[in-house]
């Protein structure tokens, strides 16, 4: 085993004479930020470019010089912004938002195996055979987690 793989993944063992086996995975903490930080930053940045936009277009309403010439009740609402821009611009960037939103699945698979890798391994550790998948089971999580995953494209 080469010296760079055994810096990636450190696994537990129980070895005869040692009370205390080492239940954790040490290792993937720059995987670990990469996907988080690829999964949260474009959504930051879509949500706060709407929000801009929505905020620099908002019109103010005036207060009305006359009863006789303000809204109906539904046009004078306070919980309703109003903004002068175009509903293609905003139909644009919501379809920018969903179409990076699946590419970011993968990044949350790589989010997700790490729990249950933890889970698994404090259950063998702890000879529980209950608490681990069957062999079918095992066998869907793995493809689950070699295809979803950044590392099944080569990042990380």
């Amino acid at each position: 085993m080469s010296a760079s793989m055994r810096q990636k993944t450190a696994y537990s063992a129980v070895v005869a004479g040692y009370d205390q086996p080492t239940t954790r995975i040490h290792g993937r903490v720059k995987e670990i930020l990469i996907a988080f930080a690829v999964m949260t930053v474009p959504m930051i940045v879509f949500s706060a470019l709407l929000l801009g936009l929505i905020f620099h277009y908002r019109v103010v309403q005036n207060a009305f010089a006359s009863e006789n010439l303000a809204f109906s009740s539904g046009q004078d609402d306070s919980d309703v912004f109003f903004v002068k821009i175009s509903a293609t611009t905003l139909i644009t960037i919501a379809s920018w938002s969903s179409t990076v939103a699946p590419i970011l699945v993968g990044f949350a698979v790589t989010l997700t195996s790490y729990p249950i890798a933890s889970g698994m391994l404090s259950a063998s550790v702890k000879q529980e055979p209950a608490q681990l998948p069957t062999p079918y089971q095992l066998s869907l999580l793995l493809e689950m987690l070699s295809s979803g995953s950044p590392s099944a494209c080569g990042v990380g």
